[in-house]
């Protein structure tokens, strides 16, 4: 079954703690978050790599077992694993994860006034209908729909090399389908489902395993913290 957690930002990480912990990664992962201009963002990818980390030494996977690595399109998956998949976002306040033993894709974003025009040139003709079909609620379903495409897109493990506007996520009976570009629902591959998070943010997950939990498992920063710095992960 999937399985997704949550880390909130709302309280930062002081300067210092945040070095600490930086230097007990792998120095590339260092490389790439010194990279950052702004510290929230150097800060989200820093606990976006805790927590994968975290979640790995709670399903009793050693340090030396576990080695990282991307695919040609920049996707991170754990070698030596096949049977152990996983997925990150972050937006705003929020760092999530996916994990699943079938390829697993999971978008959290915060919903930010946005000029809704931006649909018609990303989304196919269905998805546009139900963003804007009923008043009040447009923003609300844009990102509705932007979460679900890109957990779909970061599931496959293809990057943008999918169109978005190439498949719909199509709205029926309360739950979600896939709908190729040729017109036929994809009704055996993947499976989608929103999941409540906040208010002020929408989080979508698509995985190939139609299991999904009844909610968010919540990390808390520092649990998180003092685990990394204890040694109680796999840093």
């Amino acid at each position: 079954m999937c399985e997704i957690y949550g880390v909130n930002l709302s309280k930062s990480i002081n300067s210092s703690t945040f070095q600490l912990l930086l230097q007990l990664l792998p120095l590339e992962k260092q490389k790439k978050i010194n990279k950052f201009l702004h510290f929230e963002d150097a800060q989200r990818g820093l606990v976006a790599d805790l927590l994968i980390r975290f979640i790995i030494a709670q399903k009793g996977m050693s340090n030396g077992e576990c080695q990282f690595n991307i695919n040609d399109f920049g996707k991170p998956f754990l070698m030596n694993f096949p049977n152990f998949e996983f997925n990150l976002s972050h937006s705003e306040e929020w760092v999530v994860c996916a994990i699943d033993s079938a390829p697993v894709g999971i978008d959290v974003e915060a919903i930010k006034p946005i000029d809704l025009e931006v649909a018609n040139h990303f989304f196919t003709e269905k998805e546009c209908h139900y963003i804007f079909s009923t008043p009040n609620l447009e923003e609300s379903r844009f990102y509705e729909v932007w979460t679900l495409k890109e957990s779909y897109i970061k599931a496959v493990g293809q990057g943008l090399t999918i169109p978005l506007n190439s498949f719909s996520i199509v709205h029926t009976n309360s739950s979600y389908q896939l709908e190729l570009e040729s017109g036929n629902l994809d009704d055996h591959s993947f499976y989608f489902k929103q999941m409540a998070l906040d208010s002020h943010y929408k989080l979508a997950i698509c995985t190939q395993n139609n299991h999904f939990p009844s909610n968010v498992t919540h990390v808390h920063l520092q649990d998180l913290v003092s685990g990394s710095l204890k040694g109680n992960s796999i840093l």
